[in-house]
């Protein structure tokens, strides 16, 4: 699914993310495709910092 989000330095770019249930996805930037994940906070979808690995 094709989606606006904010980026973590707050501005706003178009993501392309993964079909599934829940307020958490992957997906990847339409722009530069690196992958990211975001939350929807119940108005928009958020990009949030990758975890650690």
């Amino acid at each position: 699914m094709k989606v606006r989000y904010r980026t973590q330095s707050g501005s706003e770019s178009t993501a392309y993310l993964d079909d599934g249930e829940g307020d958490t996805r992957t997906g990847a930037d339409k722009y530069t495709d690196e992958p990211l994940t975001v939350r929807w906070d119940g108005s928009k979808w958020v990009e949030i910092p990758e975890e650690p690995t």
